[in-house]
């Protein structure tokens, strides 16, 4: 059932001051409670009082020695208030619609042993709308519990903060506040603090830690609002373990939690947010960094805007209705999107540790242009200043990611044997995956899956560029093979080009040791491992009547590539190669690695032609006096004809009669 907020509750607190106290007789004493059995806080003979009345707003009230609770059955007052807990019955109890203030200047505090854990107990009984049952506290709170009386919930009741809040708990039900205001206001530390549903927390300009590197937590319900607002350099939230909604069925579409603020600059260390029902949160920041254990969970029907950057946590957003939204880069550790959507500007762009993406049963991201920038999603450092890689997996159906500009510099896995991903690209250019990288002298192999993956490349507006890296074996692939089992070459499951596009096919970026294009300073020319140019490998390819896909010359200053299918090329649209000709995809057979010449074996006799021949003629032992280095027989794109080679040869075709024997010597054979 939806409810009505109140911000502010009616008749009790007015700028500071309490309407309806009873206003004591002016005296400043120390006045503690002497009585043996509970009772009211009005009453005189309950207080060991040297002025024949019960403590006032000028006094310093303590319940240290007895056992049992005093009732606040009035409107009460007192400068200060010290309590000691530690057994059942010693606390306060505050009746329905009562207020009880502590003074300027003043603390309400527990000295108890073990302290924080043993504090001192505040109990309050349910309010009547629209006032509530209040404590409002001038001075420092510390060591203080606050609760529902016994058998009430602790609904319609308002705690409010006009200095510190420390070391103390609040556990109130429905409809209920925890309010700051003021200017001397300090600061929120080790609170937990626990609202039902319709509640309110307002911490304007004030900063919220936990203590130290450990976590308190906050939970509110349905119909609530959290409201941490920048003002006057507070606003900093830490360590907190944050809750909100209660994830019910039975909440209505209108129901809303909202986090309002801005101005957050921190939540650095093992915090946890999750977002329930229809939490909405908005935070307006410029930079927000989440810690490296953060983790902010967000299902149902919840939703989140950042207004600037994050950095850092573990992300997951669930569910359909889920959503969430980030205004500047966001570089989370880990982010899970599971039948939800999140909108971002540049996904993945950082400067430290690689980044983990996955996207199933429907997850959508959508990375969007602003401020002339291109919206951009990435897995590789190539245009951050790192060299680590990210992984992006993706299981399920219905998966998509739509971007002006992605990288794809990564690993890229497929989860399931019936998962897809569609990846959208509307504005300059699609960067394939880097199969093979060489760091620090060593060669790494990077799994990659990109069946199942279509390539959608939309919109009107400027040229479309499209590089997908590959080695590109024309000149050496006499019989249009492709080999299924090498990683040096992936096949995207289909490249569609929507009406209205023009998409170019480019090689200008060094991506693979043996792969280059003499546009691309970054490659070096000549021998291996430069001097391959680069092609695009699919499996099915669609050119949209009103398209236009331009491929197929490697010369310079084009830089085309060659782009090569197994399945199918459909559609009304036009192919054609920079100087405006028709271009004619070349169509491969799949094969497995070592039958070169396509006729299904690799295990002809050592003759003329044969592939055993072939590979013996490319080892780098150079066998053959013309040896040369032969890229198609390079089956992990290293640069280098050796060991490895030889024992995919013979784990493809159990030891072929007449494939060398001989050690590898390092090195490629040359020209």
């Amino acid at each position: 059932m939806s409810r009505t907020i109140r911000t502010l509750s009616v008749g009790i607190v007015c700028a500071g001051a309490i309407i309806g106290v009873v206003v004591d007789p002016a005296h400043a004493e120390t006045i503690s409670w002497r009585a043996n059995e509970s009772g009211i806080w009005n009453l005189a003979a309950n207080w060991d009082t040297p002025t024949g009345f019960p403590p006032g707003a000028n006094d310093d009230a303590k319940h240290l020695k007895m056992l049992n609770h005093i009732q606040v059955a009035g409107n009460r007052s007192c400068l200060s208030f010290e309590g000691t807990s530690g057994v059942v019955d010693r606390f306060l109890l505050i009746e329905s619609n009562k207020t009880l203030q502590i003074g300027q200047g003043g603390l309400f505090k527990s000295t108890g042993a073990g302290m924080p854990v043993a504090n001192f107990p505040v109990r309050m009984k349910n309010g009547v709308a629209p006032n509530k049952t209040t404590v409002d506290v001038q001075g420092p709170i510390d060591g203080i519990d606050f609760g529902p009386a016994p058998k009430q919930k602790g609904d319609h009741v308002k705690i409010t903060c006009r200095s510190d809040l420390k070391n103390s708990s609040i556990a109130l039900g429905d409809e209920s506040t925890v309010w700051t205001a003021g200017t001397g206001f300090q600061d929120i530390a080790s609170t937990n603090i626990t609202l039902g549903d319709g509640a309110i927390i307002n911490f304007d300009g004030r900063d919220v830690t936990g203590p130290g590197n450990h976590t308190v937590g906050w939970t509110i319900g349905d119909d609530g609002i959290v409201n941490i607002r920048y003002s006057g350099g507070g606003g900093d939230v830490s360590g907190v373990d944050m809750t909100i909604g209660t994830g019910a069925a039975t909440a209505s579409e209108d129901t809303r939690v909202n986090i309002r603020s801005v101005g957050f600059t921190s939540l650095p260390i093992s915090d946890t947010w999750l977002l329930r029902g229809y939490a909405d949160v908005a935070i307006d920041l410029h930079f927000w960094a989440a810690g490296e254990n953060a983790t902010i969970v967000l299902q149902d029907d919840a939703k989140m805007s950042i207004g600037g950057s994050a950095l850092g946590g573990a992300w997951e957003v669930k569910d359909e209705a889920a959503s969430l939204s980030v205004g500047g880069d966001f570089d989370a550790a880990t982010l899970l999107v599971d039948g939800a959507t999140v909108n971002g500007y540049r996904l993945g762009h950082k400067t430290g540790p690689v980044w983990d993406l996955t996207v199933q049963n429907g997850g959508k991201i959508i990375t969007e242009d602003q401020g002339g920038l291109l919206g951009q999603l990435a897995l590789s450092g190539t245009w951050f200043g790192h060299t680590d890689n990210s992984v992006l997996t993706y299981s399920g159906l219905g998966n998509s990611v739509h971007t002006s500009a992605v990288d794809i510099g990564g690993e890229l896995v497929r989860g399931g044997w019936a998962a897809d991903l569609e990846i959208g690209v509307d504005e300059q250019f699609l960067v394939a995956t880097e199969l093979v990288r060489v760091e620090n002298g060593q060669t790494f192999t990077t799994p990659f899956d990109s069946e199942n993956v279509t390539i959608v490349v939309e919109g009107t507006g400027p040229l479309k560029t499209v590089e997908s890296i590959g080695p590109d074996y024309e000149g050496y692939n006499e019989r249009e093979v492709l080999f299924a089992d090498s990683p040096c070459v992936r096949r995207w499951e289909k490249l569609l080009v929507q009406s209205g596009t023009f998409a170019h096919a480019v090689d200008d970026i060094c991506n693979t040791p043996i792969s280059g294009h003499v546009d691309s300073l970054s490659c070096p020319a000549g021998p291996p491992p430069g001097g391959v140019p680069e092609a695009m490998y699919v499996i099915d390819l669609e050119v949209e009547g009103g398209a236009t896909l331009m491929a197929g010359i490697n010369v310079e200053p084009v830089a085309d590539v060659n782009i090569y299918y197994t399945g199918a090329v459909t559609g009304e649209g036009n192919i054609v190669d920079g100087a405006g000709q028709p271009y004619v995809p070349i169509r491969l057979t799949p094969t497995l690695y070592g039958d070169f010449n396509g006729d299904g074996d690799g295990d002809e006799p050592d003759e003329p032609g044969s592939d055993t021949r072939r590979f013996n003629a490319a080892f780098c032992s150079c066998l053959e006096f013309d040896a040369r280095y032969d890229p198609l027989v390079d089956w992990n794109c290293d640069g280098f004809i050796d060991d490895a080679d030889r024992d995919q040869y013979n784990a493809t075709w159990k030891d072929p009669a007449g494939l060398t024997t001989d050690p590898c010597n390092p090195g490629f054979c040359g020209t």
